[in-house]
């Protein structure tokens, strides 16, 4: 197994995501960034590998499908060898109204902001526990985790307990100007389906 730490960084082409990648490449980790946006994560990866000289994976894909959770964790476990940190820091929504929200608005939402930090948690912490890595998994939150809005229905994220030798904090900065706020809407994909991590 591989000495150096390694965190698995959603959401990383850009705002929260982009600087935590950043900082733990700064602080020693190879790191596994995870995003939509190919061009803007490939970027990334060159800056952080002429900055810090840290090892990077790159993971393009859709957080609403579970092939491509398993891919994140199953690469990082095989380029590396283990998982130290896992930040949920990737989100999804749309700018609709209880009462005007469509079905898969809401499911899209709730897939990316509840079930992809539910089970990457769940897949990182199967291997923390089987390296015997006292590792920490991070769940970003929105402000409107604390006090939603009228808005945006399905955009919230639960708290994970915690197990064993595992931290499971969740985060909620008190306000940032981040594109998944100030654009109201999401961000298209760069390209459709999964592309291999590499």
């Amino acid at each position: 197994m591989n000495s150096k730490k390694v965190a698995i960084i959603t959401g990383a082409s850009k705002g929260i995501g982009r600087s935590t990648a950043l900082k733990f490449a700064a602080n020693n980790y190879n790191v596994t960034i995870v995003g939509r946006n190919h061009e803007e994560l490939e970027q990334l990866r060159a800056e952080i590998e002429q900055e810090n000289r840290q090892e990077v994976l790159v993971c393009v894909g859709d957080l609403s499908n579970e092939e491509f959770l398993k891919q994140i964790i199953e690469d990082t476990v095989q380029k590396w060898g283990r998982i130290d940190v896992l930040i949920n820091n990737a989100a999804w929504r749309t700018i609709e109204t209880m009462r005007n929200i469509l079905l898969e608005n809401w499911e899209k939402t709730i897939q990316v902001c509840l079930t992809a930090p539910a089970f990457l948690a769940k897949y990182a912490a199967a291997v923390m526990e089987e390296k015997k890595i006292a590792g920490v998994i991070v769940n970003i939150s929105s402000v409107m985790f604390q006090r939603a809005g009228g808005t945006s229905p399905a955009y919230t994220l639960i708290d994970f307990p915690e197990k064993d030798s595992i931290t499971l904090p969740n985060k909620c900065p008190f306000f940032i100007w981040s594109p998944t706020f100030t654009s109201g809407t999401n961000i298209p994909s760069a390209g459709e389906g999964i592309l291999p991590c590499k």
